[in-house]
């Protein structure tokens, strides 16, 4: 009973945030479901065959037995709860842990979906097949061979993916090793290109790699991919042998790489099919241009100068250890840290270099938090009360 009372409120709260002309419909909704709204976990198939373009989807992730893909063919709007809720408390009455290898959502953007995004979910990766597509405030969990994917099919146009985390497989200090192609638009078609990315505030744990796109027939380089890459994160940790480079982008691309921060807790050179690795490199083609970055690796591994500095140190916080913290707040900026007044925003003020700088609106929100109220106190009498009327207190934010 109290379970429902506070499912009540939190599906109460989010219908108020959106129009009265769209329906919301409950993706593995644990109370008396409703016929026409809610459906199973496993169900999403029916869901969008009931949906139209512009409907909300409100995904109950923490309460499913499984996993679960999602193959978006419409415009819909697809909201969690966010994720760490155990970890981050005080953001959700309900702080049910992620359990990524039980409830992880395999995410298909197709043809047909331009407009959608994804708010405050837990996947286990997602691809694109159209464009104008958003993900934003998810947590994204390796697979089991330790890559992520982001795929890309076909010529896709206007892809925001902000605010989100990146979580590598390691968490602890043995050593070991991934032979990985994480990335984005990672892909064997020679008919795909991402033009217009926003990538941006995100943690990414382990290697970045967006590919050149090739035709793979005759070789031939096709359909160069454009965009920003501003005020991320990307981090190896200690203890974590990649057999290959920290950060590249292969060429013909065209990127703006800005306010990033580049860590690396080791350096390590590691030999694989004959081929020599340095985990540290950051390798970018020369038609990008790479502006107010910061890194505490040594200059004399990476050619960029200019705005960007190398071999900095005291860049986090002391939760920030070895590469490896608990919670997002981990990788804030330390007092006095070299990372806090290089980077430049849009107007050319300086700002914080990562996750916690930037745009206002891009800023990183811990534990993904949606941009909708939640209530994070309930107070209500227990299942036997008998007092009528009986009070109920909550407390709401708005997580804009």
């Amino acid at each position: 009973m109290y379970i429902m009372k506070k499912l009540l409120f939190l599906t109460i709260i989010c219908a108020l945030t959106f129009s009265s002309r769209a329906t919301i419909y409950r993706l593995g909704y644990p109370g008396i479901a409703i016929p026409g709204l809610d459906y199973a976990y496993n169900d999403f198939y029916s869901l969008q065959n009931a949906a139209v373009n512009g409907d909300t989807v409100q995904v109950y992730q923490q309460y499913f037995f499984g996993e679960s893909t999602l193959d978006v063919q419409k415009n819909l709007k697809l909201i969690g709860y966010g994720y760490q809720l155990n970890i981050n408390t005080g953001f959700q009455v309900m702080n049910l842990p992620d359990s990524s290898v039980l409830r992880g959502i395999h995410l298909t953007f197709n043809s047909g979906s331009a407009g959608s995004s994804a708010e405050g979910l837990f996947l286990k990766g997602a691809n694109f097949g159209d464009s104008n597509l958003t993900v934003k405030r998810c947590k994204f969990y390796d697979n089991p061979n330790g890559c992520f994917y982001l795929g890309a099919s076909g010529f896709i146009d206007n892809l925001l993916i902000q605010g989100c985390y990146f979580k590598g497989r390691y968490d602890t200090l043995a050593s070991n090793w991934s032979n990985c192609q994480s990335g984005i638009g990672y892909t064997w078609g020679w008919t795909s290109s991402i033009k217009n990315l926003r990538f941006v505030n995100n943690i990414w744990e382990g290697r970045f790699f967006i590919p050149i796109i090739q035709n793979n027939t005759t070789g031939n380089s096709v359909n160069p991919s454009t965009g920003l890459i501003a005020n991320n994160i990307f981090l190896h940790k200690k203890g974590f042998v990649e057999s290959a480079e920290l950060f590249r982008i292969d060429g013909p691309s065209y990127f703006f790489i800005k306010n990033n921060i580049f860590y690396v807790d080791s350096i390590s050179n590691i030999g694989y099919w004959g081929n020599s690795y340095n985990s540290t490199k950051v390798i970018i083609p020369a038609g990008c241009v790479v502006q107010n970055n910061v890194s505490n690796l040594p200059a004399s591994y990476n050619a960029w100068g200019g705005t960007n500095q190398w071999g900095l140190s005291n860049l986090f916080v002391s939760s920030f250890q070895d590469g490896y913290f608990a919670s997002e707040s981990g990788l804030q900026l330390a007092a006095g840290s070299p990372a806090l007044t290089v980077g430049k925003n849009n107007s050319g003020a300086n700002t914080p270099c990562g996750i916690y700088g930037g745009e206002p609106g891009y800023i990183y929100k811990l534990s993904g938090i949606p941009a909708i109220p939640a209530i994070y106190q309930l107070t209500a009498p227990s299942i036997n009360a008998t007092t009528n009327p009986y009070n109920i207190t909550t407390s709401t934010r708005s997580n804009n």
